[in-house]
């Protein structure tokens, strides 16, 4: 049977299909969830056993003014 299988830098997964960094992967029920609908992966941008810790920077942009504008 095909398979869409692929290893990264020594790391295999299941498929190439990858979750970036955001809300997707916010806690461990989302990336659990995740997985369970078959995404290879997840990218995670701050991980930790104690949510408490982790802290959701908003807003995440900002405008910058050049001098003189």
């Amino acid at each position: 049977m095909p398979t869409l299988e692929v290893t990264v830098d020594g790391l295999k997964l299941p498929n190439p299909f990858v979750i970036g960094s955001g809300p997707p992967g916010t806690n461990g029920n989302v990336i659990a969830k995740a997985f369970d609908e078959g995404w290879g992966a997840v990218i995670c941008k701050t991980i930790s056993l104690e949510a408490d810790k982790v802290t959701n920077v908003q807003p995440r942009y900002a405008r910058l003014r050049a001098q003189g504008s």
